[in-house]
């Protein structure tokens, strides 16, 4: 069985990238790497408080630590998985710790998902913190890495 690949000529248009999402295997010890090797920083460090949560369409519960550095016009987020299932521990284990996703802020969640499964993409995690809402696009396929769609 073949697996589709969505037309998404059109679907959703960026005029940039604004976030570049590492996952790692401990948070301290990658910051401190970032920091003497590259010199980025100073990283701000969050403890997830997110609500809404789903993983691959069903109401899901997990925590994770991220620190975010600002690299100019983009900013680099680390993230730990503290509790999960989370879409994180798959990609650790398929492949360890690297670059997950790229980040792009939108202003209509509603409406981006709404297109984006019209165009056959599927989501496959959500949530909320606050008035910000996320959801991570399954592009993998298409382009070789997996889209945040971020509405703050």
């Amino acid at each position: 069985m073949m697996n589709r690949i969505p037309t998404i000529d059109g679907t959703l248009k960026f005029s940039k990238i604004d976030q570049v999402g590492v996952v790692v295997k401990d948070l301290d010890a990658a910051m401190k790497y970032y920091t003497s090797f590259f010199g980025m920083g100073p990283f701000r460090v969050i403890e997830s408080a997110f609500t809404d949560m789903t993983l691959y369409g069903k109401p899901a519960d997990f925590k994770i630590r991220m620190a975010f550095a600002e690299m100019g016009v983009v900013s680099l987020e680390l993230i730990q998985v503290v509790k999960g299932p989370t879409i994180y521990e798959d990609f650790l284990a398929s492949r360890g710790e690297g670059l997950h996703h790229l980040g792009c802020y939108i202003d209509n969640m509603d409406d981006a998902l709404q297109k984006c499964r019209q165009a056959g993409i599927n989501i496959l995690q959500s949530g909320s913190a606050g008035k910000v809402k996320f959801a991570y696009l399954d592009t993998e396929n298409i382009g070789g890495v997996i889209l945040e769609l971020i509405q703050r």
